[in-house]
């Protein structure tokens, strides 16, 4: 059973321990001011620790941010709440423990007749919080930069929230959204990063690479992307797919795009380990669920 309590300086080793955990940085790497924050206690800040079975295991904050002193959001009208939220301890993640903890949140901003709606912003990298968010009810607002950070505002009317059925998220999604997952895709691609790629994959995902009218390679479903995609980081030192043009599709996008990339080993009958290899593609992407469920590489 989940609950929430107050944060307390008591708590300072436990979320500082958390600030280290590589899924906690890659949402965020804020500096929390832990020491001189946590003995406080303002009128527009709750800072909350969820426990399962009294074990902690994630932080919430829940603040009125037209009353939040450092004017974060600017501007705002004052029948509005926003949240950060996070799980701490790895072995609690992709257990529903933070739809669980989103909705008390949730219910507690709601329990202010006056507050109208909630905002969130993740940061526009972060393509499994996307998804979170939007399961929930959460609709996309804009692309914003709150100051290093680029992130996705996103917003939760209180109709949908107490809405018996949860709105569908078949529906064609924002075109930042898409620009978003396909940034996230191209920077893990060009990094060979595979876990990273992967989180932008639906677990149903189709792909096919295309060369004239010979189709060269194909997967049906997530492991056998991952199977391709392990085999294409082990076949260059380095390689770099750049935008040229982007043209939005009902459900994603099509890409053109500028590939350069340094083989690692001899392919078979081709170019020799060492050797750099240039070329311009079309890539037709197309998302489900905010992944991508289909891949077509065209050359």
């Amino acid at each position: 059973m989940i609950r929430l309590r107050d944060a307390t300086p008591d708590d300072l080793a436990l979320l500082r321990r958390w600030d280290e955990e590589p899924h906690v940085l890659a949402a965020s790497d804020d500096d929390w001011e832990w020491e001189t924050q946590l003995p406080r206690s303002p009128a527009w800040r709750e800072w909350l620790i969820a426990e399962l079975n009294d074990r902690p295991i994630g932080f919430l904050q829940i603040i009125d941010p037209a009353l939040e002193e450092t004017h974060y959001w600017g501007d705002v009208p004052a029948d509005l709440r926003a949240i950060d939220i996070w799980i701490g301890e790895p072995d609690c993640l992709g257990q529903g423990l933070g739809t669980e903890m989103m909705r008390q949140a949730c219910e507690r901003c709601f329990a202010e007749p006056a507050v109208r709606a909630i905002l969130i912003d993740p940061l526009v990298t972060n393509v499994r919080a996307h998804r979170f968010y939007e399961q929930i009810g959460f609709r996309f607002v804009e692309r914003r930069t709150f100051f290093d950070d680029v992130c996705l505002v996103y917003r939760l009317e209180r109709a949908t929230f107490e809405a018996e059925t949860p709105p569908s998220i078949e529906e064609p999604w924002p075109a930042e959204v898409v620009h978003a997952v396909i940034d996230h895709y191209l920077a893990a691609y060009n990094a060979r990063d595979v876990e990273a790629m992967m989180h932008t994959m639906h677990p149903e995902v189709e792909f096919e690479n295309v060369a004239g009218d010979q189709v060269t390679a194909s997967a049906q479903g997530a492991e056998a992307f991952r199977a391709l995609a392990d085999r294409g980081a082990q076949l260059f030192a380095s390689r770099h797919q750049r935008i040229a043009s982007y043209e939005p599709t009902e459900r994603g996008a099509t890409v053109t795009i500028d590939f350069e990339g340094t083989l690692a080993e001899d392919l078979p009958d081709g170019p020799r380990a060492g050797e750099t290899l240039r070329l311009t593609g079309r890539s037709e992407f197309e998302l489900l669920d905010g992944r991508i469920r289909r891949l077509r590489d065209l050359s």
